[in-house]
């Protein structure tokens, strides 16, 4: 399947495929020791928890990813698209921002554990602090690949998932409390991505030092649209989970985030198939989009819909091997979440091009409109039909996103006229 996405991307081209292309098994491999990493962590809060535990750790984990994910990793899209079209970045400033994104977006975390009393302060603050610092990490990674250093972000994601896979062996052998656990995470994440970004080669020009230093006010003035597109997008693939728990009992919540853990190697394959694509279509002329499209979709569906009819067929073995017996009432969401990957896999390359075509405020619309209908949803069939229902309002979510995005570029120029 990998080999797939790497022979597609020079009939994108219509030339041999980049190095970009070139180090997508490399950058899909350290991605799956990265994912294998945090589905460990996952794991290992599921089995030793008991199901109300869980779906509490599972909302916090899921607000943090909406609060401090989306809004540091909008910036860090923003970035890596400036370095893909030559304009370099300064480091420093990107960090110090993601910072007081950080801050302002766990100071959210603590006064929602306030008033959601499911929530623990604790838990919520460290579930902030850990996806800081996956932010920084990926905003390095995305950096490396921009710039046309795939495999040193390889390098990075691999580290990254093999500390974190070691820090997750040893809390378990320890018996560390969740808190704990995600704050050790989260220094050994920041600690690694250190290393490899003070590791690059000595000859290398500092690419993303300006002449003249970039602002903060500036730097977040021109980053505007993708922090609030980063903001939507994790709303949109985490705000189910988080209302679902105002809803419904955290014992709701529960089986329906481990099914949709389960995805994780969809998230995962369309994460690396947005990192490389999108420099690819910022380069690419309007009169070739068309084509680049059509194969993108199919490429990426070739991939991703094997996986949804294994998760469909063996979801009741998958949801008690994995997290145990009394998750098994997570297979019918799990049946379908997998149907939910056919319009994902149709509208993601779409949204990516989007973007590349200075249509981010139209990404952000989309999103906003769909995020609306999911709320709805789940308020309205969670209570009657329980976990099935989240995934049920989540199929209808995707399948109007891609309704939407299909509209959009329809609205494309197809030449630069």
């Amino acid at each position: 399947m990998i080999g797939l996405l790497w022979t597609n991307a020079g009939s994108w081209l219509g030339r041999r495929p980049r190095r970009k292309w070139a180090a997508a098994p490399a950058l899909l491999g350290s991605r799956l020791v990265f994912q294998g990493a945090l589905y460990g962590l996952t794991i290992l809060v599921a089995r030793t928890t008991e199901l109300g535990e869980f779906g509490s750790f599972a909302a916090s984990f899921s607000l943090a990813g909406l609060l401090v994910g989306g809004p540091c990793n909008g910036l860090g899209v923003y970035v890596a698209r400036t370095t893909a079209r030559g304009t370099s970045v300064e480091l420093l400033s990107v960090i110090r921002t993601m910072s007081v994104f950080a801050a302002v977006g766990i100071t959210g975390l603590g006064i929602l554990s306030i008033v959601l009393t499911a929530l623990d302060p604790l838990t919520a603050g460290s579930c902030g602090l850990f996806f800081f610092s996956l932010s920084i990490a990926n905003l390095v990674s995305g950096l490396n690949t921009a710039v046309g250093r795939p495999y040193l972000a390889a390098v990075l994601e691999l580290s990254t998932g093999l500390t974190l896979m070691c820090l997750v062996a040893l809390c378990a052998i320890a018996g560390t409390g969740i808190p704990l656990l995600l704050t050790i995470a989260a220094v050994g994440v920041l600690a690694v991505t250190t290393v490899v970004w003070r590791s690059r080669p000595s000859s290398e020009p500092r690419i993303y030092a300006n002449e003249e230093r970039m602002s903060l006010r500036r730097l977040f003035r021109r980053s505007i649209p993708f922090i609030a597109m980063g903001s939507a997008s994790a709303g949109y693939a985490r705000l189910d989970v988080a209302l679902a728990a105002i809803a419904t009992s955290s014992t709701v919540v529960a089986p329906y985030a481990a099914a949709s853990r389960l995805l994780g190697p969809v998230a995962l394959i369309g994460s690396t198939f947005g990192s490389l694509f999108l420099p690819i279509a910022v380069a690419a002329g309007d009169q070739d989009i068309r084509g680049i499209l059509r194969r993108a979709r199919v490429s990426l569906g070739a991939v991703l819909i094997p996986i949804a009819v294994v998760l469909a067929v063996a979801a009741t073995p998958l949801m008690s091997l994995v997290y145990g017996a009394e998750y098994a009432s997570g297979a019918s969401a799990l049946r379908i979440l997998a149907i939910s990957v056919i319009p994902y896999a149709w509208y993601w390359p779409g949204a990516h091009l989007l973007n590349s075509r200075g249509r981010e405020w139209r990404w952000l619309a989309i999103l906003a409109a769909v995020l609306s209908v999911n709320a709805i949803l789940v308020f309205i069939l969670t209570p009657q039909l329980q976990a099935a229902g989240i995934a049920i309002a989540w199929l209808i979510t995707e399948t109007c996103t891609a309704m939407l995005v299909i509209w959009q570029l329809r609205r494309l120029p197809t030449d630069r006229g």
